[in-house]
């Protein structure tokens, strides 16, 4: 019998099964969709042993289970101290993310497998586990999700500088990388000399909406789909509305997303009331679920995401998937989506003021709309395609296996 290859992912997700297994049941944030889809994508495959090794968020519990052919091991990133103290005296950066290293590491160990697959180098409260075994016996695969080094919008404090101190020293020190769009690849040669790539995708959810152009009323003019913070173009968004009202009083924003903080929130509120544009602008706030979300996307004409950094947002992938253009800054790997056809509207980044014309010229323009949206149905479609995701991801761990 042909033995199956045992491979690790570590990672972060939570969805509603998840959240079920420690009995919560409200008030819960769907985390990293794409690993969540990704699951799903394996769960009763059998010709690999996998297992997932991610954080506990709930709990100080370490807890191991079984569910669809997958086993998982999920630990709590912090010993007994209260979560406030935690966070307040900044443990995890002081201690250099010990406790996760040695947990993550005793797991890994007693499962000894033939890979480890770590997704995403940016968030060292699960990332910072593959350091010690980047010079180990395991074969260690890296897939890219983003790179927080080149985030110049979230600060500059200790946890912030430690989780980019983390990130470079895994992009310096690790040898394969999973990517999926060629400017990966020019940021990664910028750390490592000699980087080896695999190409492979992360499914995006499938919208559960009936998207028929004339099924939906359109409320509202523009929505901004994700987390409602600085380096999402929140600020210049709102000063686009602000000159796109001069010409269309009327013009609503829908705002979609949790807050980083509420200090930024009421920030927020007083920038549209400076700017005259409280009542332009909804927000619609936190929604339990992607779906939940997509529901409120598909009552705008247009989508206007000014990500200041970014592989391509999933948030891009499911606004076209769903029928709505978009508006985009050209930064990350957002240009490589026009490269065989022009999907997206994509403007330099900080350029507000063509942000603006371009809603305008969106607006009045349906021709225009239904000629992105045809080319953009073609442009995504490969993030929905689940078997070829699979076949790509078991391809790769059989080759890194074979080596």
């Amino acid at each position: 019998m042909k033995k199956k290859i045992k491979v690790v992912w570590l990672c972060q997700f939570i969805n509603s099964d998840f959240i079920q297994k420690f009995g919560k049941h409200q008030n819960y944030q769907e985390v990293a969709p794409w690993i969540n889809n990704l699951i799903k994508i394996f769960e009763n495959k059998r010709d690999i042993e996998l297992h997932i090794v991610a954080p506990n968020r709930f709990n100080r519990k370490e807890i191991c289970f079984n569910g669809n052919n997958i086993s998982y091991h999920i630990y709590p990133p912090r010993k007994l101290l209260p979560a406030r103290i935690w966070r307040i005296f900044r443990i995890p950066e002081i201690t250099n993310f010990i406790t996760i290293k040695r947990k993550v590491k005793k797991i890994i160990n007693e499962i000894n497998p033939d890979i480890i697959h770590l997704h995403g180098a940016e968030n060292p409260y699960y990332s910072s586990a593959i350091i010690p075994f980047l010079k180990d016996r395991y074969k260690v695969l890296v897939t890219i999700q983003g790179f927080v080094s080149l985030d110049s919008q979230n600060g500059n404090d200790l946890h912030m500088r430690k989780r980019k101190q983390i990130e470079k020293e895994i992009l310096r020190k690790a040898k394969n990388f999973g990517v999926s769009i060629k400017d990966s690849c020019y940021v990664l040669q910028k750390f490592n000399k000699n980087p080896v790539f695999y190409w492979h995708n992360y499914p995006m959810t499938k919208p559960d909406v009936n998207i028929s152009e004339n099924s939906i009323p359109q409320e509202y003019d523009c929505v901004i789909f994700g987390r409602v913070s600085p380096e999402n173009g929140i600020e210049d968004l709102l000063k686009a509305i602000s000159i796109v009202k001069k010409t269309k009083k009327d013009i609503t924003l829908l705002v979609v997303g949790g807050f980083k903080n509420n200090d930024y929130r009421l920030k927020l509120l007083d920038i549209c009331k400076d700017l005259d544009i409280s009542d332009s602008v909804i927000f619609k706030g936190f929604l339990q679920s992607q779906q939940d979300a997509f529901k409120e996307i598909v009552k705008a004409k247009i989508d206007v995401l000014l990500t200041y950094y970014d592989i391509i947002p999933g948030t891009i992938i499911e606004c076209m998937s769903l029928g709505v253009p978009v508006i985009s800054y050209a930064v990350g790997g957002i240009p490589e989506l026009n490269d065989e056809r022009e999907s997206l509207i994509l403007i330099n980044k900080g350029d507000f003021k063509t942000v603006a014309l371009k809603i305008i010229e969106l607006l009045n323009n349906e021709t225009y709309r239904s000629l992105l949206l045809s080319n953009a149905k073609i442009t995504v479609s490969k993030y929905f395609d689940n078997e070829k995701i699979y076949i790509d991801l078991f391809n790769i761990y059989k080759e890194l296996n074979e080596k």
